[in-house]
């Protein structure tokens, strides 16, 4: 692919570095994004070049940076002020009784379980071909999708004797994905007060105008039986989210 040169609004020596070894379509669309980007910036002389398979230096005007930087460290001092910025920290290593996690069952130290899931591992890389447990290598839909997920699924659906499982790597993003494609833009979604807020993101990422996500109180069937009396949808689904665990 030929060399692009643009004249770019950007001056200074703060530097972005990229390495392009894209197909050319996406390679020339990266190109114009950063181009779009840096044409926000006030001052220009400087020259964005790049090539699909060499390095490409993006000069960042000071003036931007600093301003970016300043906003940033305002941002910061005031989350200190009122006690809300938070660190990252290692749990300690003596024992505890942990309220704090979502390991409710104490699996992550269990050596029954760290025994299971030696024994299993073992037993999977012993097979011939071994899979790939370093990593999903995709998404499910793609390459993802295991023998081993496959069977544990199967093993969830027949525990709870339903037809079918489907595993996500959180509740969070098993959250996410349930309240943003299943709720449609005609149904009225009944959200405990109390719920997790991935329900509420999840609702918001999908199809359910706002105005049709309603809270109850927390527990409260009486207030729930009212608000879907009242707000119910008549061509819709009236959904009802709750948990089995509040915390």
């Amino acid at each position: 692919m030929g060399r692009v040169h643009e004249r770019c609004c950007a001056t200074g020596t703060g530097k972005l570095l990229f390495s392009l070894s894209q197909p050319k379509f996406y390679s020339f669309i990266f190109q114009v994004f950063l181009i779009f980007l840096l044409s926000l910036t006030t001052r220009a002389n400087e020259a964005l070049q790049f090539s699909s398979s060499e390095l490409c230096c993006v000069h960042v005007s000071p003036f931007f940076m600093n301003k970016l930087l300043n906003r940033l460290q305002i941002a910061i001092g005031k989350r200190k002020t009122l006690g809300k910025f938070r660190t990252t920290t290692p749990p300690p290593t003596f024992p505890l009784l942990d309220f704090a996690s979502n390991d409710y069952l104490g699996l992550s130290t269990s050596q029954e379980q760290l025994a299971l899931v030696r024994s299993i591992y073992d037993r999977a890389i012993s097979s011939s071909p071994p899979p790939p447990l370093l990593g999903s290598t995709g998404s499910r839909l793609i390459t993802g999708t295991t023998k081993i997920s496959l069977e544990v699924e199967s093993y969830i659906a027949s525990f709870h004797s339903t037809s079918s499982a489907l595993l996500f790597n959180s509740g969070y993003a098993a959250n996410l994905s349930i309240f943003s494609s299943i709720p449609c833009q005609h149904d009225n979604v009944f959200v405990d007060e109390l719920c997790h807020n991935s329900i509420l993101m999840g609702l918001k990422l999908g199809r359910v105008p706002e105005s049709s996500i309603i809270k109850f109180t927390h527990n409260d069937m009486s207030d729930l039986q009212s608000k879907i009396t009242r707000h119910g949808s008549p061509s819709g689904t009236n959904i009802i989210a709750t948990e089995s665990t509040f915390r």
